[in-house]
């Protein structure tokens, strides 16, 4: 199992999903269209940057992991008082790289998934070949005109931190109770505590607790299929910047 990182958990916000949902192109969602999303602000990457965003401790390198292999946990931002339901899972593998599919379920908000083809660490964007997007009951629709990274879930970067290792531990989790191995990382930004078991598939985290977040392990297994399959439709990331690839926005 790969190193704890520090990391710092930011949960999908309502605004960044419905931001993504507005922006859907009309040709993807039959019967009918949400109205078409205004262009960003110079230099950012529109509404498909409301992908969520992840502790380093959820990324790695997918090669050696069983495809089939999932996790599901419950996530409270303690902030807003809101919850998120989101699972992760391995679906298909091929020389071109590893497809993972997230599953992202709010309160009040169509299910998101995000499907991304990952070749290396999947917390670096360059490993990022390609991403696929569903809303609800909306056609899929696979991102062009930019680089894939920008609607693929962004995790926290590895960085400096002090790592303690305060043992093993029961830990209850809706999944049941796991003996799990209790980590404390300290960084300037704050202390995270983090545990971790073997046999929790894809990186092993059971639970994860800081002053905003709490995320617990809600369920795992080996039996993942693809949920996204069928006509992929596009959706053009440059056009929804109100420019194409390389020129500027018109005043």
């Amino acid at each position: 199992m790969a190193a704890v990182d520090p990391m710092r958990l930011a949960l999908p916000s309502a605004l960044g999903l419905a931001l993504l949902l507005g922006a859907w192109p009309a040709a993807a969602a039959p019967p009918k269209s949400p109205a078409p999303a205004k262009p960003a602000k110079p230099g950012t990457a529109g509404p498909v940057a409301a992908a969520p965003s992840l502790p380093a401790l959820l990324g790695g390198d997918l090669g050696s992991i069983k495809v089939g292999s999932w996790a599901e946990y419950a996530v409270a931002d303690l902030k807003r008082k809101s919850t998120v339901r989101m699972r992760m899972a391995v679906v298909e593998r091929s020389t071109a790289g590893t497809w993972t599919e997230m599953t992202f379920a709010m309160p009040g908000l169509d299910r998101l998934i995000i499907k991304c083809l990952v070749k290396g660490d999947s917390r670096k964007p360059e490993s990022v070949k390609r991403v696929i997007l569903k809303a609800g009951n909306l056609q899929p629709v696979e991102v062009v005109g930019g680089p894939p990274a920008e609607a693929a879930p962004r995790y926290q970067s590895p960085g400096a931190g002090q790592t303690k290792r305060l043992g093993t531990e029961t830990v209850r989790v809706p999944a049941g109770a796991v003996a799990a191995e209790h980590i404390r990382v300290t960084s300037k930004q704050e202390v995270g505590d983090a545990w971790i078991s073997p046999k929790v598939p894809l990186f092993g985290l059971v639970k994860f607790k800081s002053k905003e977040f709490i995320m617990e392990l809600a369920g795992s297994g080996t039996d993942a299929r693809p949920q996204i399959t069928g006509r992929v439709g596009k959706l053009d990331i440059a056009a929804l910047r109100g420019m194409a690839p390389g020129t500027q926005p018109s005043q």
